[in-house]
């Protein structure tokens, strides 16, 4: 039975040297594409500040214009730190952290726009490139 999809299947025992290769091949393939997809779902390129808060509380990674400045990165930690108080399982509150920076895609979404600025509405410095943000939970 293949634990990525509940397909039930029978391979005669003189098969197994050919088909469990190709069997771990498709679920391999198959958990990947899932997990892909999941991570596209859930990551969104964003140019509207007013959208990063609730695109992050509601669970995404957001893909910005940034100037790379890491006081900048700290204004905007401290700016989107959660409001909710969230419960872990022993009923304590988690953390609420604010979003930092996890890398500069290599792919950039598409090329900065001349004069675009940091989306931080704090900082007046020009975006250098598009830059991944997230929370840790």
């Amino acid at each position: 039975m293949r634990r990525d999809t509940g397909e039930k299947m029978e391979i005669a025992c003189t098969e197994l040297a050919i088909m469990v290769p190709k069997l771990l091949d498709m679920i391999h393939f198959s958990l990947f594409d899932k997990a892909d997809a999941l991570y596209r779902e859930h990551r969104l390129v964003l140019e509207n500040w007013d959208k990063v808060v609730p695109a992050l509380d509601a669970r995404n990674v957001v893909i910005i214009p940034f100037c790379g400045a890491e006081n900048c990165e700290k204004q905007i930690k401290k700016s989107t730190e959660s409001k909710e108080v969230e419960l872990g399982p022993d009923g304590k509150a988690l953390p609420s952290m604010g979003m930092k920076s996890l890398c500069i895609p290599s792919e950039q979404p598409k090329p900065l726009a001349e004069g675009t600025k940091c989306l931080n509405p704090a900082c007046e410095s020009p975006a250098s490139f598009w830059t991944m943000f997230g929370r840790s939970y």
